[in-house]
């Protein structure tokens, strides 16, 4: 919903005639119901009758995406940057979201650029490229380099992300550099922010099993079940810390509920 929302208002911005501006509209409807392929027609008359919406482009390239025609979703992409900067050349919105979509299908290096060119463009308030860089540096296994990033968005207004989820991926990456420390305070600092964020709950559930903490771990396991009973991940942790306590007979039963909601899950 907030990716249709946000290209309704390139519609808007780029005011193409009424006619294409209502086959772009009912297209991002039309995709926002998963209906990729009415939503292709709309957004294939949009383009035809104006092609200097950005938005519109945007939008095909999304639909052709989740259709599995990568290259035309590629140059789609491509076509609504080149435009989108050519009307608006201080902004970096769809930068990012290009980096975005290049992440998606691995292309890690064109995604990188697209970060850093958004970092030229980025306002004192807005700290976004800098979280998206982080966070493919963090997948690219650059921890100390995704700590950096990290760091320096808390000097800004985050735009679309929230603290939490900055303190939850720092600390991810502090755990993976073995900063158990560090890793715990981003932990609790997220909590702070939003006591019920799962996740954050399970990685310091993990961090304090790596500290040999397990009972510590196992309650903070116990609390992210509680909140979501199919986090398969959380009860394998959960078996896991039991094991290192000797419990085996909990160990077992937690790694075969892991083991039964990731079939299932698979099933779906």
């Amino acid at each position: 919903m907030k990716r249709m929302i946000y290209l309704l208002v390139l519609f808007t911005a780029c005011s193409p005639s009424m006619d294409s501006l209502e086959y772009a509209i009912r297209g991002s409807a039309k995709a926002d119901e998963k209906n990729y392929r009415g939503a292709l027609e709309d957004f294939d008359i949009s383009i035809a009758g104006s092609s200097n919406d950005s938005g519109a482009f945007e939008g095909r390239a999304l639909c052709k995406e989740k259709l599995g025609d990568i290259a035309g979703a590629i140059k789609d992409f491509d076509q609504s940057v080149i435009i989108y900067h050519s009307q608006n050349p201080t902004k970096m919105y769809l930068y990012l979201d290009r980096g975005s979509f290049r992440e998606r299908i691995k292309d890690y290096n064109g995604a990188m650029d697209d970060y850093n060119t958004a970092l030229k463009y980025m306002a004192n308030e807005n700290g976004a490229p800098l979280y998206r860089r982080g966070l493919l540096k963090a997948l690219q296994s650059d921890f100390k380099g995704a700590i950096e990033d990290y760091n320096e968005v808390f000097k800004y207004n985050i735009y679309k992300y929230k603290l939490e989820e900055v303190y939850y991926s720092r600390g991810k990456a502090y755990l993976e550099i073995q900063n158990y420390n560090s890793a715990i305070a981003d932990f609790n600092k997220a909590l702070e922010l939003d006591p019920y964020y799962i996740n954050t709950l399970t990685y310091r559930g993990l961090t304090k099993a790596k500290m040999n903490d397990f009972k510590g771990a196992i309650q903070d396991y116990d609390r992210a079940i509680y909140l979501d009973d199919e986090n398969s991940f959380a009860y394998k942790c959960r078996g896991d810390a039991y094991n290192s306590l000797g419990k085996s007979e909990n160990a077992n039963a937690n790694w075969k509920k892991a083991k039964d909601l990731d079939k299932a899950a698979k099933q779906k």
